[in-house]
């Protein structure tokens, strides 16, 4: 499959995903800002894997919910996204935002000692 191919996949896979999500009436994400950060699609099309970020919310809880309710994306993907084969999805917490908190906090932390020692 070409990378075209695979990214245009992506991108309508993304899309479809996040209408679902705001379709679906579960208490325990309804109303919480979620949002699904990349998507990959594997080489063979077998899996899909969805990183999946929350603002002010227990991202690990929200991964679980969704890992449960993921028959729900794959069936709406088999009915409106055109497939030879229908991947497994799979979501993961993504550990971008974390990271990137961490670094600022760092830098702040340099930042700090250098002012003091001045």
């Amino acid at each position: 499959m070409s990378q075209f191919r695979r990214n245009m996949l992506e991108s309508q896979i993304l899309k479809l995903f996040t209408q679902t999500l705001s379709k679906i009436r579960n208490n325990e994400i309804q109303g919480k800002l979620i949002s699904f950060t990349s998507v990959k699609l594997s080489r063979d099309k077998s899996f899909v894997d969805i990183s999946v970020s929350a603002l002010n919310e227990d991202v690990d809880e929200i991964v679980k919910v969704l890992n449960k309710l993921k028959g729900l994306f794959r069936k709406d993907m088999s009915q409106k996204i055109k497939m030879y084969k229908v991947p497994e999805v799979r979501f993961f917490k993504d550990k971008g935002l974390e990271d990137s908190i961490k670094i600022q906090k760092l830098l702040n932390e340099i930042k700090v000692e250098g002012d003091t020692e001045e």
